[in-house]
């Protein structure tokens, strides 16, 4: 009796939902340690990443189903963007602290999109601050100031994220909307690839041909023939 092919996509449907919730952790563990580095681990992360999951997809399900793990790549690229934000903007609203601080050196940084263009200066600062707060530069966001002057800065208490001028963020809904949405995205197409990948495992499987069948039977055939030979010999 043939199993239904319903049968063999809900027995791959489990896996699908696992492999996108392990998926998710790993993303969430990469954007906390590359959050306090540069941008760069960032975007190689991002872009590697990405194609890796949509190439692996594209290689279990083939070209008919390709689509939905492009899809989960896509999505894949956009949480490790906006999740490194969101985990630098928690890092700084969770166990941030608000101090004041004064400016001593000014370092300029020219900034370059992805094509070599350069897009601009931002500034970071060397600061002075209160015994017992971590010296890391001061991120202005593009902004110049004076050194020597004294102004509100948050620090991350943990000494991960560098300081960040003005009072303690709060948690950006649209980008936590955003994680939350390529999150649901990445586990509805993992469920889904999970089922093609049972049904498609099941016709593989089918295909093959049974060890032992048809060689048995010929063989059989073949002592039935010989021995009716023999027997009419011997008469």
């Amino acid at each position: 009796m043939r199993r239904p092919y319903g049968v063999s996509a809900a027995a791959g449907l489990p896996v699908g939902l696992g492999g996108g919730a392990l998926l998710i952790l790993s993303l969430r563990s990469y954007e906390a340690w590359a959050y306090p580095r540069s941008d760069s681990w960032v975007v190689y992360g991002a872009l590697i990443g990405g194609a890796l999951v949509g190439l692996v997809a594209w290689a279990a399900t083939g070209t008919e189903f390709s689509g939905a793990g492009w899809v989960m790549g896509l999505a894949f690229v956009l949480h490790c963007f906006c999740g490194t934000i969101l985990a630098e903007q928690q890092a700084l609203h969770d166990h941030g602290r608000e101090a004041t601080v004064t400016l001593r050196t000014e370092h300029a940084h020219r900034d370059y999109n992805d094509i070599g263009v350069q897009t601009g200066i931002s500034y970071t600062y060397g600061v002075a601050v209160p015994p017992g707060l971590p010296h890391r530069p001061l991120d202005t966001a593009g902004s110049r100031l004076a050194p020597g002057q004294r102004v509100l800065a948050t620090v991350d208490l943990k000494g991960h994220a560098d300081w960040q001028l003005g009072g303690r963020p709060n948690v950006s809904h649209f980008t936590a909307s955003t994680v939350r949405g390529c999150e649901l995205l990445i586990l509805v197409a993992g469920t889904a690839l999970g089922g093609v990948g049972g049904v498609m495992l099941r016709e593989h499987l089918r295909s093959r041909p049974r060890s032992g069948g048809p060689d048995r039977q010929r063989t059989g055939t073949t002592t039935q023939d010989v021995t009716a030979t023999t027997d009419g010999a011997t008469d």
